[in-house]
């Protein structure tokens, strides 16, 4: 035990002298503070509206509303009321039973139910039927959850990547060779490294989960999500210490890894549920689904049956992810 941590702490006191990594480690808080600032400006004020213009004093209407607000024209009340619904923060107006009735999601600031009625007031004046009602839909923009998974699958990567540029520092200054002859074992030498790659990515993922969410959200289960996941920021910390020899070819494999690890989760939001099966071969994106069940379920995830099933599908598809790996990239980061 004295060797894994006497290693682990020449690995912290290595990476810390690394710029990059410094930025690495800092990046995602820094975003999560920035997104905890303005997420709510994104969603104060509707500027957008959709309006159900089905007949020509329906269009009128949605005439004049558009002398205050970018307008969307729907056929029926169900179209607007299903635009209301989706992830941006769009306004409706439809007409049920001779009188106006603006929809809201329900999570708007104050400030949009107000806005929203100063609109419909001005584009009915003078109106036949100049009588409105606000009504909650009920269906709460996503944002904020979303923006949630994607920093915590960014922030708990971190840790992995400080080591795999740790490593990548060591092949440029030869000190792999004294790891070769000292008395840790191959697998007490990647067992160290995986440590120090899991606890610093927790400790990120923790500070920008509390940073996003605060206590709204199960603990319980976003642990457990990290716990199911840890095997994929490893993988990703093998791949990029693996195949660079040196920070510029680090830089230039991560900018791919990125692309790949980021892209095809946000894809896969935009895609409808019977086209979800082509990703299901990728860890990232059971890893995308169980932190998602954690933020969207909010506390009751851990009672959620689809928590489990995504957790242990992140769990097998990411360590033989992991495993594959491993023999892949044996010989390029075995000390020598």
């Amino acid at each position: 035990m004295k060797k894994l941590l006497s290693l682990m702490k020449f690995d912290t006191v290595n990476a810390l002298r690394d710029s990059m990594v410094i930025y690495i480690l800092v990046a995602p808080l820094l975003i999560a503070g920035a997104l905890r600032i303005f997420l709510p400006g994104f969603e104060r004020a509707v500027i957008t509206v959709a309006v159900q213009a089905a007949s020509a004093e329906e269009t009128a209407v949605a005439q004049e509303v558009e002398r205050f607000a970018r307008v969307e024209v729907y056929p029926d009340a169900e179209a607007v009321e299903e635009r209301v619904g989706r992830t941006d923060s769009v306004g409706g107006l439809v007409r049920r039973n001779g009188e106006w009735t603006i929809l809201l999601e329900g999570n708007e600031d104050p400030a949009s139910e107000a806005v929203m009625q100063a609109v419909v007031q001005a584009a009915l004046r003078g109106q036949p039927a100049a009588k409105y009602t606000v009504e909650d839909t009920g269906n709460r923009s996503r944002l904020k959850e979303y923006a949630s998974v994607f920093l915590i699958m960014m922030a708990s990567l971190i840790g992995g990547l400080a080591v795999a540029f740790a490593m990548i520092d060591e092949k440029e200054q030869n000190v792999t060779r004294a790891f070769s002859i000292s008395p840790l074992t191959p697998a007490q030498y990647f067992l160290a490294r995986g440590l120090l790659a899991f606890l610093a990515g927790v400790v990120i993922a923790l500070i920008g989960h509390l940073i996003m969410s605060g206590f709204s959200t199960s603990l319980a289960a976003f642990f457990l999500a990290l716990i199911a996941s840890a095997a994929i920021p490893l993988a990703i910390a093998l791949l990029v210490g693996g195949l660079a020899g040196n920070q510029i070819q680090a830089v230039a494999v991560l900018k791919i890894v990125m692309l790949i690890y980021m892209t095809f989760p946000l894809v896969s939001i935009f895609t409808g549920p019977s086209w979800q099966w082509p990703f299901y071969i990728l860890p990232n994106y059971w890893m995308f689904k169980v932190f998602e069940s954690v933020y969207v379920l909010g506390k009751g995830a851990p009672a959620e049956p689809e928590f489990w099933l995504n957790a242990g599908v992140c769990f097998v598809t990411g360590t033989a992810f992991l495993g594959i790996l491993g023999k892949i990239l044996k010989k390029n980061i075995q000390p020598r």
